[in-house]
């Protein structure tokens, strides 16, 4: 049943994302509590607990992974992502601390690959612009200037998210 739920809010913040390109915060706090009630209700009190856990741990460490990209100017993340990464992890009898972690990692393989092949059908020379970006910043070690409106090309992360959830439950 649990699996039903989450499904059921990942498709319509999904389809939010992909029209709008934003996770609104209501969707994000309404997926986390669905979450940690329906850890309540199938696990009890340590169901809650460990829906908490996971939630606070989830939070705090992708908001500073998030605080991190935008210090060095490379918004590779929105705030909407990282805050349904967390309220996903609330879904304590599906995932551990550790397996959302893997979840985000996949997340953010996926979120490349699709964000490359983005890239080769919208706007080709926009590729090498990025990594001309990322050189400087590696070389540097501070970030170049800000990419020029024309030239950022945006994705809708929840679409990644989703996948490496399907990934994580299913293989």
């Amino acid at each position: 049943m649990e699996l039903y739920v989450l499904y059921g809010i990942l498709t319509f913040i999904t389809v939010w994302d992909l029209r709008t390109f934003r996770i609104p915060n209501g969707f994000v706090i309404g997926a986390g509590l669905t979450g940690l009630l329906t850890s309540f209700f199938l696990n009890s009190w340590s169901g809650l607990a460990s829906g908490l856990l996971n939630l606070s741990i989830a939070l705090v460490a992708f908001v500073i992974i998030w605080m991190g990209l935008e210090l060095v100017n490379m918004p590779a993340i929105g705030a909407g992502d990282i805050k349904l990464l967390a309220a996903i992890s609330s879904f304590s009898t599906l995932f551990n601390t550790t397996d959302i972690f893997s979840i985000a990692f996949i997340s953010v393989l996926i979120g490349a690959l699709l964000f490359l092949i983005i890239l080769l059908f919208r706007n080709p020379s926009s590729i090498k612009a990025m990594f001309d970006r990322l050189i400087h910043l590696f070389i540097y070690a501070i970030p170049n200037e800000p990419m020029p409106e024309n030239q950022q090309q945006k994705l809708a992360f929840s679409i990644p998210i989703f996948l490496s959830v399907l990934y994580h439950l299913h293989l």
